[in-house]
């Protein structure tokens, strides 16, 4: 699958790319942080929703620091819990792993607050 993102760099907005690939070196997914107030939520929304495990754009809380311990927390909870799924189904295994359940029960006091569950909430 081909995603094709146009994104104008008149000014240079900062953005961070985040690439992975799995174990067996096929590519993993992708998550994209950019700067707040640069693009419109709601094609973000569309677009993550559309990819969802495969590709992820974040609006960074900040214009400095993009990569910050809140936006990898929702990397692996709006990107990476979807992707995680995916991969085991396509091994065969559908069956959660110990370390991703207690990951989330770490997550649980700030995991409202994060956009997908915002989108989720809409729905």
């Amino acid at each position: 699958m081909q995603v094709n993102i146009f994104i104008s760099f008149g000014a240079s907005p900062g953005f961070t790319v985040v690439t992975s690939c799995w174990g067996n070196g096929t590519a993993g997914p992708l998550f994209m942080n950019v700067v707040p107030g640069e693009y419109n939520q709601q094609i973000l929304n569309d677009f993550n929703e559309e990819h969802k495990g495969l590709y992820y754009v974040n609006v960074s809380e900040t214009d400095s620091h993009f990569m910050t311990a809140e936006s990898t927390c929702i990397m692996y909870e709006c990107l990476y819990k979807d992707a995680f799924r995916m991969q085991r189904a396509r091994c065969g295994n559908d069956e959660v792993t110990w370390g991703l359940a207690v990951r989330r029960l770490q997550w649980q006091s700030r995991r409202e607050e994060w956009p997908c569950r915002e989108a989720e909430k809409v729905q």
